[in-house]
């Protein structure tokens, strides 16, 4: 069976949120953070989970979190360099030779991507190099946009790209086969393309690259909520009344049964 690895790039001071806490520790339904929900569902599916931060989000959570996580390898992010710079800084780290591991990468503000959505793309990749859910949106901030079978361009609006008034966009989850993630990684290592507004170098842009010489399968059949992402105070009210009515449904349907 394929080893499975989560890599999780959350070196965000989460700045736009308006808390001292970083990003990833914000909490999100009572005493739990963003951090809880993702690895309730990741810690059991995944063999280990790098989780990659800043300096000063590694100090805070060792004064502030107490769980340990036997999966868990913890790495530092130097600089604020992208999220291309921290998963790159993750992939040198493990030295990966198993070359029939499955790469998993998440964004570490994407707190509703759940197991059976980990699942379905492991078994994606037993067809595909590479399988990556999207979802069709109002005004995406990131767009997916399909030429032809072979060709798609992703634009982001950080980098003042102008999306489509709706589109598809990235749920925030990506899945990769080890081989042809390293063989594209190393191809675009060379490849000098620098965002013009953050002067980053987008981990985005290696998809469109690995779809040259593989097979990507796009999962269109998720709802929407997987991708709500929280960056803001008002996506992270929307999750919470999201949580609550889940909740409160759930107990509806328990007692119909």
């Amino acid at each position: 069976m394929n080893k499975k690895t989560l890599i999780i790039p959350a070196a965000g001071k989460g700045s736009r949120l308006k808390t001292s806490a970083p990003k990833i520790f914000t909490k999100l339904y009572g005493h739990r953070t963003i951090f809880d929900f993702i690895m309730d569902q990741a810690e059991v599916f995944f063999d280990r989970i790098c989780l990659i931060l800043s300096p000063s989000g590694k100090d805070y959570m060792n004064k502030h979190i107490a769980r340990t996580h036997e999966n868990l390898d913890v790495m530092v992010q130097p600089a604020a360099n992208g999220m291309f710079d921290a998963i790159n800084i993750a992939l040198a780290s493990l030295r990966l030779k198993n070359k029939n591991e499955n790469i998993f990468i998440q964004w570490g503000d994407q707190p509703f991507v759940d197991r059976d959505l980990y699942n379905s793309l492991g078994n994606d990749l037993k067809r595909a190099d590479a399988a990556i859910p999207l979802v069709w949106v109002r005004d995406p901030y990131v767009q997916f946009k399909f030429l032809n079978n072979k060709t798609v361009t992703i634009l982001e609006s950080r980098e003042g790209d102008e999306c489509d008034e709706a589109g598809f966009k990235d749920i925030g989850l990506f899945a990769f086969r080890e081989n042809s993630l390293l063989k594209a990684w190393e191809k675009y290592l060379t490849v000098n393309a620098k965002g013009s507004i953050t002067n980053e170098k987008s981990f985005l842009k290696i998809i469109p690259l690995m779809l040259e010489e593989g097979v990507i399968y796009w999962r269109t059949d998720q709802p929407t909520y997987k991708s709500l992402g929280i960056n803001t105070p008002e996506e992270l009210s929307e999750s919470k009344m999201f949580i609550d009515q889940k909740r409160f449904s759930m107990s509806f349907k328990k007692q119909l049964l």
